[in-house]
């Protein structure tokens, strides 16, 4: 059955002005690309795999002869790990940055302008809408859109930078996996996931950090009580911060505030909770002859089976596979 949920596609041609066409028309941020080298004789100039769901995509993309174009803002944040070839970056004050094997690099996103040129460039590309990023940032639904930019094009060190590739990896296998195409928790949390990484690496004027320390929770006040039964009722689903936010008609970083001050967690913490004791309660009543740990998990939101056996354990004191086979 083909999955409604992850959109695949494959682009490939050895000709120079449909490469040029069609680079300009996929990505916002290029409106005018042209060949700044030979063609080198029949090898297609362009190839591109991609798969797209949940507000993001990751894509494998080749560009053999050198391309220029001019990058302009995008609500469409365009991050590549390089896997050979280069990249140069030529700013408005001449200054020139060149990304080659292993670099990793935001290539376009809002407020971003300069020219560009490539050179036999392959690349996994990930792509982040710019309504996903200030959504995981924790900028009020439907509110006026606040401006914002990345300070640098760069990560912040070798840590952040080895995080985003573990990360992407992670999230390419993960929409390429049958069992999860079709999975809207999955594909959520993998969404959030990747734009996270994407936060966290890459240092911007649009993450508010850490949200605010817990402090004497003292009485749990309605709009807590009311967040945390819209959980209850609704961890089945693909859910998000902003979603319990505008239910109990809070901004995120308040319903943040509110959650560490009374409940001494977060509103995701708390949500990834509930899942994992409704996952609980499907183990105690499976039969492990027609059932699976890592079916069950998958059900609710845990795409990593190792990552859901921590937690498991840490909330349960057993494994999820022994209450699988409890009563066996």
């Amino acid at each position: 059955m083909t999955s409604t949920l992850v959109e695949q596609s494959t682009f490939e041609t050895a000709d120079p002005d449909l490469a040029c066409q069609w680079l300009s028309q996929a990505y916002q941020s290029v409106p005018q690309v042209r060949l700044a080298g030979e063609a080198v004789g029949d090898r297609p100039l362009v190839h591109l795999s991609q798969r797209l769901a949940a507000g993001i995509s990751s894509a494998d993309l080749a560009m053999v002869p050198q391309f220029a174009t001019r990058m302009h803002p995008t609500d469409m944040i365009v991050i590549n790990a390089i896997h050979s070839g280069t990249f140069e970056m030529y700013e408005d004050d001449h200054t020139v940055r060149r990304f080659t094997d292993d670099d990793v690099f935001v290539a376009s996103g809002p407020q971003y302008t300069y020219d560009c040129r490539t050179d036999d460039l392959h690349t996994r590309t990930a792509t982040v809408s710019r309504q996903l990023m200030e959504q995981v940032a924790g900028q009020p639904a439907g509110g006026p859109a606040q401006p914002w930019h990345f300070l640098a094009p760069t990560p912040v060190d070798d840590t952040t930078a080895d995080l985003w590739r573990t990360t992407t990896t992670f999230v390419a296998d993960l929409m390429e996996n049958p069992n999860a195409a079709d999975n809207p928790l999955l594909l959520g949390n993998a969404a959030r996931m990747l734009t996270a990484a994407a936060l966290t690496a890459f240092p911007n004027t649009l993450y508010p950090g850490e949200p605010a320390p817990a402090d004497h929770p003292g009485a749990v006040p309605d709009s807590v009580r009311h967040a945390t039964s819209y959980i209850d009722d609704h961890a089945h689903l693909d859910i998000t911060l902003a979603d319990i936010a505008e239910h109990v008609h809070f901004t995120p970083r308040a319903v943040q505030y509110a959650f560490r001050r009374h409940l001494d967690t977060t509103p995701m913490a708390y949500l990834r909770r509930v899942r994992l004791e409704q996952a609980h309660r499907e183990l105690l009543a499976a039969d492990p002859r027609t059932s699976t740990v890592t079916e069950i998990a998958m059900r609710w939101g845990f795409a990593h089976p190792g990552h859901f056996a921590v937690h498991y354990r840490d909330a349960y004191n057993t494994m999820p596979s022994t209450t699988l086979h409890l009563h066996t």
